[in-house]
């Protein structure tokens, strides 16, 4: 089953999804992305996503005290679970770039694979882990 994207476009920008180091740093109150995060929200409400391994990878980092907190701004963001298509689109990456000498790790082909089957914009600081060339990527600052 196709999946249904998300990515319609508003003034120009495709919907933004975030990576984890973004909502990592959203959650311990990094100033710079603090202020791009409100500034999407005043752009897109509450359209902005995130892929279900951002949760988990989130989740999983998560510091004693954290939780309520961190349960709470993940709940504004809507979770896209990972589908057959993008299980996928995942393995078709990894193919790839295995056979270019290059290994990807499983969490950011599932987050990219998430990405290209929704149409949207990746929001990340780590645009290393993300060489494909059939993605939109962007690295976030106080205007988006």
């Amino acid at each position: 089953m196709a999946t249904q994207p998300l990515g319609q476009q508003k003034r120009g920008i495709r919907l933004p999804l975030l990576d984890s180091n973004i909502v990592i740093l959203i959650l311990r109150g990094n100033e710079q992305m603090v202020q791009f995060y409100n500034q999407l929200v005043e752009l897109f409400g509450q359209n902005l996503a995130v892929s279900v391994v951002t949760v988990y990878e989130v989740l999983a980092g998560m510091r004693p005290g954290e939780e309520q907190k961190t349960k709470e701004f993940l709940g504004k963001l809507k979770c896209l679970p990972v589908t057959e298509e993008i299980a996928e689109k995942a393995a078709e990456y990894r193919r790839d770039f295995r056979a270019k000498g290059r290994t990807l790790l499983a969490p950011d082909l599932l987050i990219a694979a998430t990405a290209f089957c929704h149409k949207l914009c990746l929001y990340t600081l780590n645009q290393k882990d993300f060489p494909m060339t059939d993605i939109t990527k962007e690295v976030p600052s106080a205007s988006p």
